[in-house]
């Protein structure tokens, strides 16, 4: 995955490892509108990739283990 740039970091949805269980057909992965939430491999947890994400958090509501968290509230200037 790309390195964050830090600008969308507000936005995307995080996957927390101790609840993935890393699904051979990973829901999450299937929902995502933009082919932007992926992993590496097998073994490895799915992450939104900074360049392809735009928010729609479908990810989210698609893992059954509830193991991606939306991010944390924008900063209010």
């Amino acid at each position: 995955m790309p390195e964050s740039s830090g600008f969308w970091d507000d936005v995307l949805p995080q996957t927390d490892p101790q609840r993935c269980q890393r699904c051979a057909e990973c829901p999450s992965i299937a929902a995502c509108l933009a082919s932007g939430f992926r992993r590496e491999d097998q073994e490895s947890i799915p992450a939104a990739d900074p360049d392809l994400c735009f928010g729609c958090y479908s990810c989210v509501a698609a893992c059954p283990h509830r193991a991606i968290d939306l991010p944390k509230e924008r900063a209010q200037p």
